[in-house]
């Protein structure tokens, strides 16, 4: 698990070892692909009808649960071997993830449409 500040740079390709700010996502791959990152992050909610809905006033006394609901996602195209990602905390100009607990999905797909794996890291944002 990192614990890491928030910066004010989006995510980028870094040949650096060390962000100044953030953390740094390293990965291989065996041939060039469009990489996926997907952050989710679990949110308590409530059960309605066999689901995992989010706590409103009206279902508040139904049944908690634990629900992952998706905060942002990246995609990169990534070259055959380690790749590098400068993280953080930001998703685009105007979005970044509050600071919080979540979860990195990281899901790489070939031109010919086959997918890897997905791998899965927990990480922290501190304020």
């Amino acid at each position: 698990m990192l614990f890491r500040s928030e910066g004010k740079r989006l995510a980028r390709f870094s040949r650096s070892h060390k962000a100044r700010a953030g953390t740094t996502f390293a990965f291989s791959i065996n041939e060039p692909a469009k990489v996926i990152f997907t952050f989710t992050r679990s949110q308590a909610g409530r059960r309605l009808r066999g689901r995992c809905v989010a706590l409103t006033n009206t279902n508040r006394h139904h049944r908690a649960c634990t629900r992952t609901v998706i905060a942002g996602a990246l995609s990169f195209t990534a070259h055959a071997g380690l790749n590098k990602v400068a993280f953080e905390g930001r998703l685009s100009a105007s979005k970044r993830l509050p600071v919080g607990r979540y979860t990195l999905v990281v899901l790489a797909q070939n031109s010919a449409g086959e997918r890897s794996q997905t791998k899965k890291l927990s990480f922290s944002i501190v304020g």
